[in-house]
C-alpha cells in the first residue's frame, strides 16, 4: 500500500529539521555548549557554539583551549561565519584547585552573553555581552564580581557603549551586624575603547582607580 503524499511529505520535513538542527563538531573538538537565536536582527537564527579544542579524559589537569564559533545557516547546513579562540577562557584557568571556569552562553534579545565563574573561598565571576554591529561583534559590556563571604565583594561593572565605568567595593561584615557593611563607589569614563569577540583577551587592558590607587584589569591578556 502507497502512503499517502502528505504523509511522506511530513516524513521528509521531520528529517530536514533534524538535519537542520545537528550541531557541528571541528574534527578533535568536543562541544561543551550551544544556543541557537537571531544575533544581527535579520530573522534568520545563528548558532553559537562553546568547544574545547582538544579531547582528554575528565581527570585530566591538562589546560585545554576553547573557542567560540557562530555559525549561520546555509540551507539545511550550519556554515561558520564568526569564530574567536580568545572569547572564553581555557578549561583550567580558574587555577589549579577550582579549574573549569566555564558556566555558560545565552542569548538575550540579540545579545550574546558569556558567563564564567570560579573559586572556593575567594570566587569570581566574568559576564561579558556581545552584539552585532558595524560588521562585528563588539563587547558592549563587561561585570567582574570577585570577592569571599564575610569580608569583601568588589565589582566591576562597564559599560563600553557608554564608557561608564562603576567600581563598587563592600565590606562584608556578615558575622558582626552590629559592625554594618561599609560600601565605596569609583566611577571612571572611558571613552572610544572597543573590543571585538575575536580579539577579547588577546591583550592586557587595565586602568588605574585614582581614589583607591588600585589597577583594575578588564582582560588579562593571553
Amino acid at each position: 500500500m502507497k502512503k499517502p503524499f502528505f504523509v511522506v511529505m511530513f516524513a521528509l520535513m521531520k528529517l530536514t529539521q533534524i538535519s537542520a538542527q545537528k550541531i557541528p563538531i571541528p574534527n578533535g573538538f568536543s562541544l561543551i555548549k550551544s544556543v541557537v537565536e537571531d544575533l544581527d536582527k535579520d530573522s534568520v537564527n545563528e548558532l553559537v557554539a562553546a568547544y574545547n579544542t582538544r579531547i582528554v579524559s575528565e581527570s585530566s589537569s591538562e589546560n585545554i583551549p576553547r573557542m567560540l564559533v557562530i555559525y549561520k545557516k546555509d540551507g539545511v547546513n550550519w556554515t561558520p561565519w564568526i569564530q574567536s579562540k580568545t572569547a572564553l577562557l581555557g578549561s583550567q584557568d580558574g587555577g589549579p584547585m577550582w579549574g573549569d571556569p566555564f558556566e555558560s552562553i545565552e542569548i538575550k534579545n540579540g545579545i550574546l552573553i558569556i558567563y564564567h565563574f570560579w573559586g572556593g573561598g575567594t570566587k569570581c565571576s566574568l559576564t561579558d555581552r556581545y552584539r552585532f554591529q558595524n560588521g562585528a561583534f563588539y563587547l558592549i559590556g563587561h561585570t567582574n564580581h570577585s570577592g569571599s563571604p564575610c569580608d569583601y565583594w568588589e565589582t566591576i561593572d562597564f559599560n563600553l557603549s557608554t564608557g561608564k565605568l562603576l567600581f563598587t567595593y563592600e565590606k562584608d561584615n556578615c558575622d558582626d551586624s552590629s559592625k554594618g557593611d561599609v560600601k565605596e563607589e569609583e566611577v571612571l569614563l572611558i571613552k572610544g575603547l572597543k573590543i571585538t569577540i575575536q580579539d577579547r583577551y588577546s591583550k592586557e587592558i587595565k586602568y588605574m582607580l585614582p581614589k583607591r590607587q588600585k589597577e583594575i584589569y578588564i582582560s588579562i591578556g593571553k
